[in-house]
């Protein structure tokens, strides 16, 4: 008579072997979380923001692109290579400013591609990789408020983001100068452009770069002015899950070559160059710091 625990254990050897044999060799021994989940599923779920323009948002068309939207198609062609499946599907999934983080630790998405800040308090929750930009938050104003700084005493209601990195700025901002305007909740950044313009709120707080986009697609672009000065520091990265050093050594492995070549240089380009923006100082060392050699 057969041993059932011994069939069990050989079919589940022959199991184990197909699922391997159909893994990369290079990647057998280090192919684990998301990689593996990738590489099963055949399937790379990018998570992206719908409305942060020129960072990641959707046109009409229906396609998704943005800055960061290009960074990560190069990530998507390093995971290819990674896991050896060049026809790998690639998915973009829209995610609120709310829902991001919850479902990327859910499992729902494996990347997150948009403008997000990278923090010490979310380092504890999840990992992220290289820097992808850096930007800080100001105000869109309208002109005939006169606001020009956060400080202004007439700045009486400030549209915010919640759950973002500029809603805690402002908080600390207010409580170190006294001037405490209400902070009216924000669905989305096209919302608070229309509250600005109808004159429901007196500014809007967001990521200086961001502003910009809204203001020079908005049809009233001319009444709108930005406040002078940043009162935050916001270093964006892509944010992965936690403890998946695989993972994230293929996406920064991708950044890095990207950052390396004049392919950077056409990306923001693409994005930032119709504002007549330049890449500063400070963004140039980012890409020069984020480089690093393969050996």
């Amino acid at each position: 008579m057969r041993n059932p625990r011994l069939s069990l254990a050989a079919a589940a050897a022959i199991a184990l072997t197909g699922l391997t044999a159909s893994l990369p060799a290079t990647a057998e021994t280090a192919m684990s979380g998301t990689l593996q989940k990738i590489a099963v599923n055949e399937e790379l779920r990018i998570g992206h923001r719908l409305g942060a323009r020129p960072f990641s948002f959707q046109r009409e068309d229906g396609s998704v692109v943005g800055y960061t939207i290009d960074l990560c198609r190069e990530v998507a062609e390093e995971v290819k290579t990674a896991v050896n499946r060049p026809n790998l599907k690639v998915t973009y999934m829209p995610v609120t400013a709310d829902e991001r983080f919850e479902r990327l630790l859910a499992g729902d998405i494996d990347i997150l591609c948009g403008a997000t800040t990278n923090t010490l308090a979310r380092q504890e929750q999840m990992d992220f990789s290289s820097l992808t930009f850096v930007t800080g938050a100001t105000l869109l104003t309208r002109r005939d408020t006169g606001i020009n700084t956060v400080n202004d005493a007439h700045l009486r209601r400030v549209g915010i983001l919640p759950g973002t990195t500029t809603e805690t700025a402002l908080k600390q901002v207010a409580k170190r100068t006294g001037i405490a305007p209400d902070m009216v909740p924000v669905g989305n950044h096209a919302e608070a452009l229309e509250m600005l313009v109808g004159g429901k709120i007196d500014a809007y707080a967001s990521d200086r770069t961001i502003l910009i986009g809204l203001a020079r697609d908005s049809a009233d672009a001319g009444m709108l002015s930005l406040a002078r000065g940043l009162f935050s520091h916001e270093p964006y990265a892509l944010a992965l899950r936690p403890n998946d050093h695989g993972f994230r050594n293929v996406v920064n492995r991708a950044l890095s070559k990207v950052y390396s070549t004049p392919k950077i240089t056409e990306i923001y380009g693409t994005w930032f160059g119709a504002m007549g923006a330049r890449p500063s100082e400070l963004l140039r060392s980012l890409y020069v710091l984020q480089t690093f050699p393969e050996e």
